[in-house]
């Protein structure tokens, strides 16, 4: 027989007492904490009207895993696609979170406590904006506010807020707010600085320029380029120049680590992986990879708690405990 005194699950770096909480009410649920104003986030899919679901439905025939359909929102519909949840159990068989599958992929995971977990933004953008319970919240993509984000619209400005939406991130239903802890970096271009880099690294573009020139062929160099691209792991269309898959985005550190590992190859290998370009390396984009890594940047820092960021061309979220 289990202990509940004693034990107890950490999830998403809170600790929760696990005792009798598959019990409770979602009065009992709440706490000092809860909204009860109304406009609440994910209200559709609080952990109670799954349980609801798995407990009044029929589990999907013909499936390796137990998995419900979840059809309705209220009175209304689900459209789309298939929508489909599947409970998750702990080691001692009590399920404790469910993932919310649109189609195939898994876009959401709800836990007991009501936090919920963003997994696949960009193929549930659509349906996450109708889980919500009024249309208040609303799931949008600004590329001056860094990609996806959520924002809640509200006549009183106090109450507004913006937070942006990313993989890995999660939101509490009864608190309204992110449960993972960010800040944005809104940046401006330090010109002192940028010239900086600039002068000591001009060499480099230089010699890569002086290499174009001799070639004298766009096409050429263009071929040269895309297989320096496919040597560190990108894949293109075979008729086309298009890329079918890339194994990081620019500016990221991954990028920053495959610079430095093109950059034992050759100075024409290291300015194209740092350009990221796919055809021929530009002045402009070279001078964005310096200006990156060398933090060339003044920069004014919005905390999560703001619960609100404006839009900014170098804009930049950092999740804390981030390096």
């Amino acid at each position: 027989m289990i202990d509940w005194k004693y034990q107890k699950v950490g999830l998403l770096n809170n600790i929760y007492d696990t005792r009798n909480w598959y019990q409770k009410s979602e009065r009992d649920i709440c706490h000092a904490t809860k909204n009860y104003g109304g406009f609440i986030m994910f209200e559709a899919i609080r952990f109670e009207k799954l349980e609801d679901v798995r407990n009044n439905s029929k589990q999907i025939r013909g499936r390796k895993a137990e998995e419900y359909y979840f059809e309705k929102v209220g009175s209304q519909y689900l459209r789309g696609g298939s929508h489909e949840i599947r409970p998750e159990y702990n080691e001692y068989g009590v399920c404790d979170s469910y993932v919310y599958i649109y189609g195939k992929a898994e876009i959401l995971r709800v836990y007991h406590n009501d936090i919920v977990q963003i997994m696949d933004i960009k193929t549930g953008k659509a349906v996450m904006n109708n889980l919500h319970r009024d249309f208040m919240w609303s799931v949008g993509h600004e590329k001056l506010r860094g990609g996806y984000i959520l924002r809640r619209y509200y006549e009183d400005e106090t109450q507004r807020g913006i937070y942006p939406l990313i993989n890995g991130m999660a939101f509490s239903i009864d608190s309204n707010e992110p449960v993972t802890k960010y800040d944005v970096h809104c940046r401006s271009i330090n010109r002192k600085k940028a010239k900086e880099s600039w002068v000591a690294n001009y060499s480099k573009w230089s010699a890569v320029l002086s290499m174009m020139k001799a070639i004298d062929d766009e096409g050429k160099v263009g071929e040269m380029v895309r297989e320096i691209h496919k040597s560190h792991g990108f894949k293109y269309h075979d008729n086309f120049h298009w890329i079918e898959s890339r194994p990081y985005r620019p500016l990221t550190p991954e990028h920053i680590e495959a610079v430095k590992k093109a950059s034992k190859v050759s100075v024409f290998d290291e300015v194209v992986i740092a350009c990221g370009a796919y055809d021929v390396p530009d002045n402009k984009l070279y001078k964005s990879y310096l200006n990156e890594v060398d933090d060339n940047f003044n920069t004014k820092i919005h905390p999560c708690e703001n619960k609100y960021f404006p839009t900014n061309k170098y804009i930049k979220i950092v999740m804390r405990g981030e390096k």
